[in-house]
């Protein structure tokens, strides 16, 4: 009726709309860089790359993103393109680097027809 929750339960279900929250940060933020990945690797002027290691492709991707500069894509080659430097402000390095990653496996999978797994089974690939 009238009776505020236990503080316990109060404490619960902030954690749990904190918890939400977190999700849908990390869904939005997977999709944004999917979205960019997908136009840069697919992209006309995205040369081919010294390997076709995943990790090796993803960690440049990654770099590119961040704006950072690197002997296969230099920055004063590059820097004028749409796409560099679009993650400059992401948090962790590695975190972009590990969305770049469940990127390009989700669009390898969806070049081969196969399912990528989402963003948790690519990345934890």
């Amino acid at each position: 009726s009238g009776t505020p929750p236990a503080p316990g339960r109060r404490f619960r279900r902030e954690e749990e709309e904190l918890a939400a929250a977190a999700a849908v940060r990390r869904e939005v933020e997977a999709d944004a860089v999917y979205s960019v990945v997908a136009r840069l690797v697919l992209s006309p002027d995205w040369p081919a790359l010294p390997s076709d290691d995943v990790h090796a492709v993803a960690r440049a991707v990654a770099q590119f993103l961040a704006g950072i500069s690197s002997l296969v894509l230099p920055a004063r080659k590059w820097r004028d393109h749409r796409c560099w430097g679009r993650f400059k402000g992401f948090a962790e390095f590695q975190h972009l680097e590990s969305l770049a990653f469940a990127a390009l496996a989700r669009i390898r999978a969806a070049k081969s027809g196969k399912p990528s797994g989402g963003v948790g089974g690519a990345a934890a690939a």
